[in-house]
């Protein structure tokens, strides 16, 4: 990881809310440091100590447009675009839900 910005995904660049939660492990100096060293960087940062020894920093993104999310998951290949364009459903089935497959 370069910096903490780091840890902000792309689809934010185009707007959005965010949260960061920070986890540290427990009693160690690496923790204690990332904890002080969040706060100073951004004080919204919420931490909390785990048993693990890892360190995860996660990110919280809401509030960001459909059309960008979308865009993003097809790594902005308008020939997908244009796929799915094209993609029709039939409406004489009932279709099983992914879920209770």
């Amino acid at each position: 990881m370069q910096s903490f910005e780091d840890t902000t995904p792309p689809l934010l660049a185009s707007g959005g809310g965010q949260r960061k939660l920070l986890v540290v492990p427990c009693g160690s100096k690496r923790g204690d440091d990332m904890t002080r060293l969040c706060a100073d960087i951004d004080p919204s940062v919420s931490v909390v100590v785990n048993s693990e020894r890892d360190l995860i920093i996660c990110t919280e993104a809401e509030n960001i447009s459909i059309k960008h999310v979308a865009v993003a998951l097809i790594d902005n290949r308008q020939d997908y675009a244009d796929f799915a364009g094209r993609i029709h459903a039939r409406t004489d089935v009932n279709w099983t839900p992914l879920m209770d497959a």
